[in-house]
């Protein structure tokens, strides 16, 4: 399945309408709102525009979730870290951020841990949000990783 971060995740598309997708009769909805298939999982705002896409088996390039934290780090992905959501986002391309469920791990049980999911997010939807969020991240790097254990 491919995913294009910031887009898309096969055939789901960031900003498309979730309901006259050909397939989503095969969704149940979640609790929270969203909407699992198989490995898929679907995020709509109140209109059924999809506005996050998650796999829990996926990969893009070297980012899977068969891989540790670190593994991908030490592999050259450079990646932006949310301290308290406990994610990573890749730096470049935008629009994909790599976690794993909240578990309030330090950071070195994170980097050890496997990659739960990978989720494909609108980087058009609250730029200048997500912007002054993104300055507030520290940047991790094979370069600086062994300098933020």
């Amino acid at each position: 399945m491919k995913i294009i971060p910031g887009h898309s995740i096969g055939d789901f598309k960031i900003g498309d309408n979730f309901f006259i997708h050909n397939s989503f009769e095969n969704f149940k909805e979640s609790k929270d709102g969203t909407f699992k298939s198989g490995f898929i999982t679907i995020r709509i705002d109140e209109q059924g525009i999809i506005n996050l896409i998650a796999t829990d088996n996926g990969s893009y390039g070297n980012i899977s979730t068969d891989k540790t934290f670190r593994e991908i780090i030490n592999e050259g992905a450079i990646l932006l870290y949310d301290e308290f959501d406990q994610v990573f986002y890749l730096k470049n391309p935008e629009g994909l951020c790599i976690g794993k469920a909240y578990q309030n791990l330090n950071f070195e049980e994170l980097l050890n841990s496997k990659i739960e999911y990978l989720n494909i997010y609108d980087i058009n939807a609250d730029k200048e949000f997500f912007i002054a969020l993104k300055n507030s991240f520290t940047e991790i790097s094979k370069d600086n990783l062994n300098n933020q254990v």
